[in-house]
C-alpha cells in the first residue's frame, strides 16, 4: 500500500467516524427526550388525577394499618 492510498483510506475512516459520532449524538438526544417524556410524573398525574388520588388514599390507609400493628 503506498502513501497516497493510506492517506485516502485514513481520510475516509475519519469521515466515517465523524458521521457515526454525529448520528450517535442525535440518537442519544432522542433517547434522552423519550426517557424524559416517559418518566414525567406530573404529566401522568394530570392525565389521571382521580386514579392518583385513589392510589394515594389507599397507600395512606395501608401505611396507617401497618403503624397500628407495630
Amino acid at each position: 500500500m503506498d502513501t497516497a492510498e493510506f492517506v485516502d483510506q485514513r481520510e475516509a475512516l475519519l469521515e466515517s467516524i465523524q458521521r457515526d459520532e454525529a448520528e450517535m449524538r442525535v440518537a442519544v438526544h432522542e433517547l434522552t427526550d423519550v426517557a424524559r417524556r416517559e418518566f414525567d410524573i406530573s404529566e401522568r398525574i394530570r392525565a389521571y388525577p382521580l386514579a392518583w388520588l385513589a392510589g394515594g388514599f389507599l397507600l395512606g390507609l395501608w401505611l396507617a394499618q401497618r403503624g397500628r400493628r407495630n
